[in-house]
């Protein structure tokens, strides 16, 4: 009975699941819909619809993005759709904060959505599919639906948790249209055409509304002589129309610092009259010699919280594929040796929006600026900002403390780390300083405590991450980041700071009950106090800061002003600085609170609150400073001779840093010895130098042989990935190790990489042998991997130890997916594109193809599926013909042949083959 029982649930189940239907996705989800969960607001959803008029329980059921793995999410026991009644499931992925105390009734899938397109799959209890469906690439804000008659459309008013309305339905148009003028800073004006070579007739506006048939049909070329937004826009019909093209023109305007110019998609103005731009801009950076630096489309969303109060604009830029590139490639701060950002922060200045403008910026130069100590700062751009062709002043170019800012200066992928927090860290206390060490970087740890006390800390100032992968030094990192409210000002409201900083904190509490500890912290902040924060150094950077902005100041002062009129902005009833003479004294109050920190008895301050003994003088000197330099507690001094402030019978860590092209010999002075590292105790005045020497010239005769910047299949590393390699060949009987060579991707930065001398065995190259060189950011796999990633245009530049001799360079442009780029034939001169990469063998294989090779696609023989996971069949030869092949791996060996028109490859492993039909040409096969 129980058998039976179960078998008509089952046959009722399947009954009613058939009448289940995805009915809308919206995999762009940036301001339509408000999810239930705080912290992740805007999440991505897929709408199941019940067509039944009785309800059905889908408990057990699966959700998948996936179809090799359709199981990949189940609905929990009791999910229940409602007669002819929708669900909502949102599509956040696992890491999706939750915090909410309604958050356990909300569905949430182990999948995101992504808005490149992919298949929904819904499937019974038993595996079956119910429906699937698969939906292109996705713009921000629109949905994916099923229409009355079962079809699917874009709806531009996705209708979550209701009914579809066909009435939104529309097709976008695949519309090519170009504009003659780029977005940027013209001097005088400009005559800007438009053409469209798919569908559709074009419309204009120049005042920043959106383009319809009811807007200017465009038929001549315009004129522009004053700043102006020009958007265009492909239209065939009322529910077929392209992507708006938006450009922002500024006229005749002249600044000294570099312009970000923001084109929205859409603009409004909230109840305060504060324009709010959210979703897709075309985003311009343009350096202040006028180079367009970047010029693409990406995604803003405001955001901050006090900030986000202020009349100035404030929230992130970031990029998206879904727009052509994913990042953006330039350097964008000076000292990051960053040249790929996902995003960057737009800041206002939050608090001090009022005052300078400055504090926060000021924090990051002075902990970033010559990297003296490694610290983990954000880099910083002051810039002149347009919004739709409307000045707003100067804005901060910040990088975000999210997930963006690890992987940016660490290289880790977003499952390889988490935010634990804005706080300081806390791990396991322990006496064993190599434990502790890989706990967290002690010095970091003790900066952090000491920064409190010195900047006048009233908000956080600092998070921390830890890092999952193992990949860094320390499980976990700090990362600086709001320093706003700091050296008298709290909210809008500066209180001048009275009297030099306490040091009575300076000392995390659990390492000042640690004697070891406490006395490595004392030196260590001796030597920042030195180096970093001495009033010379501190007093400087605002100087310079001050001279960077106080051009764009009158106008700054004047649109911000009227912003604030414009908003009627009142909050603590404090206004913005109305001209340069206010900003100059608050400029002049914060350079006063600094430079009143550090007076002359802090040492002796610092002696007593601690129970050390005197301090001393130290000199430490470099031979040469343009050979290498000394650090002081990891702490970098940029003078060839020093002398700083000490505390006596406590042991200071010196280390000798040779610089490119050079190498330490040995201590000098009141230490003697050839230990890069030392840490000598010193109970006087004391002297001693560093002493560097240049290295000699390595081997010049290796090659660049091969070089390939997009590797999905061709070959794996050791470690099972498909990532950009660069082949070096050693024409030499002798092997030559190439630890110490420099290699690089960036002819500004040549010495950009130093092959490690921690493994011969992966930085050696045999005589007459090839060595591959992985430039996939992977440092942790090994010597032989380097720490930057190529692109299919680029270029590679190698030079020999001495830093200073170029052994070769090479350029190459549009390299595609799984072709390579290199010499014709081993050690050759002249380079040709790879269709068949040969890495790791010999390039005068006949298995290279050039771009003048027979072509396959121009023949009438097909081979397919390519990709393929098993068969491949050999069609449409020619009558008669005779067929033969052989089927070769990428170093050129034979593992394969026959003369059948189908192949069985479901045996080999994944990969980049060649199959050569009837020795006449060659075509890439790959096993997946």
């Amino acid at each position: 009975m129980k058998k039976i029982f179960l078998l008509l649930a089952l046959v009722t189940t399947t009954l009613y699941s058939q009448n289940i239907v995805i009915n809308e996705v919206q995999a762009k989800n940036f301001r339509t819909y408000v999810g239930p969960f705080p912290l992740d607001t805007y999440l991505n959803w897929i709408e199941l619809k019940n067509t039944t008029a009785s309800e059905i329980d889908i408990g057990n059921y699966f959700l998948s993005n996936d179809s090799d793995d359709i199981e990949k999410w189940t609905f929990p026991l009791g999910t229940v759709i409602s007669a002819n009644g929708f669900l909502l499931i949102h599509a956040g992925g696992d890491n999706i904060n939750k915090t909410s105390a309604a958050a356990g009734t909300h569905l949430n899938t182990n999948f995101k959505l992504s808005p490149l397109g992919e298949s929904v799959i819904l499937s019974n209890v038993d595996g079956s599919e119910i429906h699937k469906i698969e939906y292109p690439p996705m713009q921000n804000d629109i949905s994916y639906a099923r229409l009355n008659d079962g079809s699917f459309s874009f709806m531009n008013a996705p209708t979550p948790n209701a009914e579809n309305l066909d009435t939104t339905a529309f097709k976008l148009l695949d519309s090519d249209i170009k504009i003659s003028v780029a977005s940027g800073l013209y001097a005088s004006g400009q005559t800007v055409e438009i053409t469209n070579t798919g569908e559709g007739e074009i419309y204009y506006t120049i005042d920043g509304t959106i383009p319809s048939t009811s807007s200017l049909v465009y038929t001549t070329p315009i004129s522009i002589n004053e700043n102006t937004i020009l958007k265009a826009i492909a239209i065939k019909s009322i529910s077929e129309f392209s992507i708006i093209e938006n450009r922002s023109y500024i006229i005749g305007a002249s600044h000294d610092l570099p312009l970000v110019l923001l084109t929205s998609d859409n603009s409004s103005f909230n109840h305060r009259n504060k324009e709010v731009i959210d979703g897709r801009v075309a985003f311009s950076f343009i350096e202040t010699d006028g180079r367009v630096v970047i010029n693409q489309y990406a995604n803003f969303r405001a955001s901050g919280k006090t900030s986000l109060s202020q009349p100035q604009l404030n929230g992130k830029i970031k990029a998206d594929k879904i727009y052509g590139d994913d990042d953006f490639d330039y350097k964008m701060y000076p000292n990051k040796n960053i040249g790929k950002f996902d995003s960057f922060l737009l800041r206002n200045a939050s608090q001090d929006w009022s005052e300078t403008h400055m504090r926060d910026a000021f924090m990051s130069r002075l902990l970033g600026q010559d990297n003296l100590a490694d610290f983990p700062f954000e880099g910083y751009r002051p810039a002149v900002l347009y919004v739709n062709a409307r000045y707003q002043g100067i804005i901060n170019v910040r990088e975000d403390d999210d997930s963006d800012y690890v992987k940016h200066n660490f290289g880790l992928k977003k499952n390889e780390f988490e935010k634990s927090g804005r706080d300081q860290i806390i791990y396991g206390f322990t006496t064993d300083r190599t434990e502790l060490e890989n706990k967290l970087n002690f010095n970091d740890h003790v900066n952090v405590q000491f920064l409190i006390s010195y900047a006048d800390l009233n908000e956080y100032g600092f998070g921390s991450w830890k890092d999952l992968s193992g990949k860094t030094a320390h499980e976990n990192h700090y990362y600086m980041h709001d320093y706003d409210a700091t050296f008298g000002l709290f909210g809008e409201e500066h209180v001048p700071l009275v009297g030099p900083m306490s040091v009575s904190s300076i000392v995390p509490s659990e390492m000042r009950r640690h004697e070891p500890y406490k006395n490595e912290a004392l030196q260590f902040i001796a030597a920042t106090l030195n180096h970093i924060y001495n009033k010379e150094r501190t007093i400087s950077i605002i100087n310079t800061m001050e001279s960077e902005l106080e051009s764009e100041i009158p106008a700054h002062a004047i649109i911000n002003s009227q912003l604030a009129i414009d908003q009627d902005y009142n909050r603590s009833n404090i206004p913005p600085f109305a001209n340069v003479t206010e900003w100059k004294n608050n400029v002049n109050a914060l350079r006063k609170d600094v430079e009143g920190r550090l007076d002359a008895a802090i040492f002796t301050r610092i002696k007593n609150e601690y129970g050390l003994e005197d301090p001393i003088q130290v000199t430490y000197e470099s031979s040469d400073i343009n050979k290498g330099l000394v650090r002081v507690h990891n702490v970098k001094s940029i003078k060839e001779t020093f002398t700083g402030t000490y505390f006596k019978n406590i042991p200071i860590r010196f280390s000798a840093e040779a610089l490119p092209g050079y190498k330490f010999v040995r201590w000098e002075g009141d230490v003697s010895g050839t230990d890069a590292e030392i840490a000598p105790v010193f109970s006087t005045n004391a002297s001693i130098k560093a002493v560097f020497e240049p290295i000699a010239i390595g081997s010049t005769n290796i090659v660049i042989n091969e070089i390939q910047g997009k590797n999905d299949a061709t070959i794996a590393d050791e470690n099972g990935e498909y990532d950009d390699w660069i082949e070096i060949y050693n024409p030499e009987n002798t092997a030559v190790n190439l630890a110490g060579y420099y290699i690089s991707d960036d002819t500004a930065e040549p010495l950009k990489w130093k092959i490690t001398d921690t493994d011969a065995s992966k930085t050696t190259v045999a005589g007459k042998g090839y060595l591959l060189l992985w430039a996939d950011k992977e440092l942790s796999q090994g010597a032989n991997h380097l720490d930057f990633k190529l692109k299919g245009t680029d270029e590679v530049l190698l030079t020999s130890p001495d830093a200073t001799t170029l052994i070769q360079q090479i350029s190459f442009i549009d390299i595609d997916t799984d072709t390579s780029y290199g010499a014709t034939f081993d050690g050759d001169t002249e380079y040709i594109t790879f269709s068949a990469p040969t890495p790791g063998a010999t390039n005068g294989s006949d298995l290279r193809l050039s771009k003048g090779d027979l072509d396959i696609n121009n023949t009438k023989i097909k081979v397919y599926p390519n990709p393929t996971r098993g068969l491949i069949t050999i069609t449409n030869l020619s009558k008669g013909d005779r067929l033969t092949w052989k089927l070769y791996n990428i170093t050129g060996q034979i593992i394969k042949s026959g003369t059948q028109t189908e192949i069985d490859i479901e045996e080999i492993n994944k990969g980049l083959y060649i199959l050569n039909i009837n020795d006449n040409f060659n075509v890439k096969v790959i096993k997946q």
